[in-house]
């Protein structure tokens, strides 16, 4: 049995909280519990308290810290005991299948050349690609879980048996304890942190495999609680994906791609918008306009060195 430990980042979602813990009493692996709370009450803390008294779960701890996702997981990381091997990573509104933290480790003993593991999402809302995601370099109909040279992050419906990714999702991801010795999450993200998980993990697949396991298999919930809507987060996607391309060009992704999307992603929603009379369409379409002249004023950001890979 590996020697493992769950982070659990959360904020103001007390209720999400403890849904989360009461259908964790039936995992066949019990990982150390540490909780990482952003929260502005004591609430998510009595939830934890209530829940380390009861004794359904052989250790759990809490640890305070100021907001922002990148930086709760970093306090996570160095907060972990020293003996623990594999860090798993899961959101406060998951609900994990019993054998979850069981499929994820399997892996790890399994494969010594993969450092980070993440579970299939199985409500992943299917849809149709259609042409003008792959004409703009958006979206793929045949490869799952990959980062396209844009930035754009694929999605991954339905992975056969473990499938090689670029990025795994920030709601169930797993690495070996021993990849902090190498990268961190960016704590620069502060607040949201819009992509933290994307970043991380792919600079993570440059080092070694990263997977997606079908066996460990969770819903994600999305919570109401904390989320930004569809055109604020449009907004942000654009200016993040724009650095991340910056200081990671070299290693998959490039500024052409990235410019070549955004261009599409705007006239496809602005066309849809229309033709559609649809609001939400065209809000997100303003606020990737906004999102351009935001990157225009800021510019070009350098390749970063303590980012990138220690190259």
């Amino acid at each position: 049995m590996m020697r493992s430990e769950i982070v659990l980042c959360t904020r103001n979602r007390a209720v999400d909280v403890e849904s989360l813990l009461a259908g964790l009493s039936g995992q066949s692996v019990t990982p150390a519990l540490l909780v990482v709370d952003a929260s502005d009450d004591d609430a998510t803390r009595r939830v934890l308290d209530a829940f380390a008294a009861s004794g359904a779960w052989p250790a759990v701890r809490h640890r305070h810290a100021p907001p922002g996702l990148a930086r709760q997981r970093m306090a996570g990381v160095r907060a972990l005991r020293d003996d623990t091997e594999v860090v798993h990573f899961i959101d406060d509104d998951v609900q994990l299948a019993p054998d979850y933290f069981a499929q994820i480790e399997r892996v790890f003993v399994e494969h010594d050349d993969v450092l980070g593991v993440g579970g299939w999402v199985i409500n992943t809302p299917s849809r149709r690609v259609r042409f003008t995601g792959p004409m703009f370099l958006l979206d793929s109909a045949t490869r799952q879980g990959r980062v396209l040279p844009s930035g754009a992050n694929v999605l991954v419906h339905r992975p056969r048996g473990i499938l090689d990714v670029d990025w795994l999702s920030g709601c169930a991801m797993s690495y070996r304890r021993r990849v902090f010795a190498q990268l961190s999450f960016d704590e620069r993200m502060t607040g949201y942190s819009l992509g933290e998980d994307v970043d991380f993990s792919f600079r993570v697949s440059r080092l070694g495999r990263v997977v997606v396991t079908e066996r460990a298999r969770l819903r994600h919930l999305c919570s109401e609680v904390g989320r930004w809507d569809h055109a604020r987060l449009a907004r942000e996607n654009a200016r993040r994906r724009h650095a991340f391309v910056c200081e990671l060009r070299g290693h998959g992704v490039n500024r052409g791609a990235f410019w070549w999307s955004l261009l599409g992603e705007i006239l496809t929603r602005a066309v849809r918008g229309v033709l559609r009379t649809d609001g939400d369409e065209r809000a997100v379409a303003r606020a990737l306009l906004r999102g351009t002249a935001d990157i225009l004023r800021a510019g070009d950001l350098p390749a970063n060195p303590r980012l990138h890979l220690g190259l």
